[in-house]
């Protein structure tokens, strides 16, 4: 390697990640000496490769965010300074100031790469004969933008509750046009749908939550969901990625007593988006029947000004018979929120036949089908039988995985605090049942 030109080395440098550059330029002290020498034009180039430029002015005003601190509202007005204009984002990097963007970025294309697919698999009509099976890099970059917005909102607004409505407006969503608060209310249902997918399986197969009776998460303004929210992009991301109990548990589990129910918040975004994004705002006329200059008045102007007209231009049909005061988070909106309708590329609206059609958006409805599974009286019932017996299992030192077919992943506590326990067991109910409990109590053959 040390008989590498120094050019050659720079040039195989650029084709690394940053993380990767920084393990690279510490592996050795040619690789070093190669990179300091050249580190302003690699880091740069690898960078703007990482995070698109269209997307790093808000990925660096989150990175800005993290040094608030505890959301409040005279901070929040403090820093909503920084919102009145978007900056256009430095050319020019270093790698200390670079590698923290690029870390956390790579959570948010994560989240965004998810949520993008999921839509398009909701709305089949957007996969239109002739448009791209995937989403475009324009539309990757809208669901990163509005992450990184949701994090921004999380870091300088945060759990902070109750606020008033102009002090939403004026810490968050006055800067923002009102389609692209439209879409930070998609990312907020999904990421809903996101988190609930390992909290509601620990709700039916963990024992201390069956005790607890811990609800599933059933809908958007679930305190549990908001509760998890509030934390950012980071817990949303590696709960994603969990992929059994064991890491479910660990990501979600406060302990094992009866006190250490999972906390939960009331309001946060959902409140946000009901209460801040709406204002009342002259002429309180369908969005139909305004002119352009009424309506910019009543949508604002878009913090990215998006050179495609398709996220707008959907949203304004969508809420053509809305009046100021419901025209974003909808509560009857949610269907079309699913396949995220103000996301999409003009040209993949048209060839779908979605942009115009009288249908869309469909009856009023405030069903999230994947959420409303968890309030069947079907499911309801079952929970119920589970929890019944799962308070047994935790009253007798039981904890860990529960399943009505497989108790053998129960963790028993030492044999003294079993026997002490015992007393505290509910009668069995039947022969059958007696047996069943003694078989995953100490594995016999009964």
């Amino acid at each position: 390697m040390d008989q590498l030109p120094l050019e050659l080395l720079q040039r195989i440098l650029t084709h690394l990640d940053l993380q990767s550059l920084r393990n690279a330029a510490l592996s050795c002290r040619t690789l070093l000496n190669a990179f300091k020498s050249a580190e302003v034009l690699i880091t740069s180039e690898i960078l703007l490769r990482q995070i698109n430029y269209d997307v790093l002015p808000e990925a660096i005003l989150v990175h800005k965010s993290w040094s608030l601190g505890k959301p409040s509202v005279s901070k929040g007005i403090a820093f909503a300074e920084n919102l009145k204009r978007r900056e256009p984002a430095p050319t020019k990097w270093n790698l200390a100031d670079a590698l923290p963007l690029a870390r956390f970025h790579e959570k948010v294309s994560y989240l965004a790469s998810q949520a993008a697919y999921e839509a398009l698999e909701k709305q089949p009509r957007l996969l239109a004969i002739g448009e791209s099976p995937t989403p475009t890099c324009e539309e990757l970059c809208r669901f990163e933008r509005a992450l990184y917005r949701f994090q921004l909102y999380c870091n300088v607004v945060g759990p902070t509750f109750p606020l008033t409505d102009e002090e939403l407006l004026d810490m968050f969503f006055e800067h923002f046009a009102t389609w692209e608060n439209e879409q930070l209310a998609c990312i907020h249902e999904h990421l809903v749908r996101v988190v609930s997918r390992p909290f509601n399986y620990l709700v039916d197969h963990d024992v201390t939550w069956g005790y607890m009776r811990v609800p599933y998460i059933d809908g958007h303004y679930s305190e549990y969901a908001q509760g998890i929210l509030v934390d950012g992009i980071e817990r949303i991301y590696y709960l994603s990625q969990a992929s059994d109990y064991t890491q479910r548990h660990a990501l979600l589990s406060r302990g094992e007593e009866r006190y250490d129910e999972p906390s939960g918040i009331v309001g946060f975004l959902s409140y946000g988006l009901e209460k801040g994004a709406n204002p009342l705002i002259p002429p309180l006329i369908p969005l139909s029947d305004m002119n352009a200059d009424e309506k910019e008045l009543v949508c604002g102007l878009p913090f990215y000004k998006d050179p495609d007209p398709g996220p707008a231009s959907m949203w304004e049909w969508v809420y053509r018979d809305s009046e100021p005061g419901d025209l974003v988070a909808n509560s009857g909106m949610i269907t079309a929120r699913t396949w995220a309708f103000p996301f999409w590329d003009l040209s993949r609206l048209q060839a779908a036949g979605i942009l115009g059609d009288p249908d869309i958006p469909g009856p009023w409805s405030a069903s999230d089908p994947e959420l409303d599974q968890y309030k069947t009286p079907e499911r309801l019932v079952l929970l119920e039988d589970s929890r019944r017996e799962r308070t047994q299992i935790r009253l007798s030192g039981g904890t860990g995985f529960y399943s009505p077919q497989d108790l053998s992943k129960i963790k028993w506590e030492t044999s003294d605090k079993i026997e002490s326990a015992q007393q505290l067991l509910v009668q069995p109910r039947s022969l059958e049942e007696a047996k069943r409990f003694l078989k995953s109590y100490n594995g016999d053959t009964i």
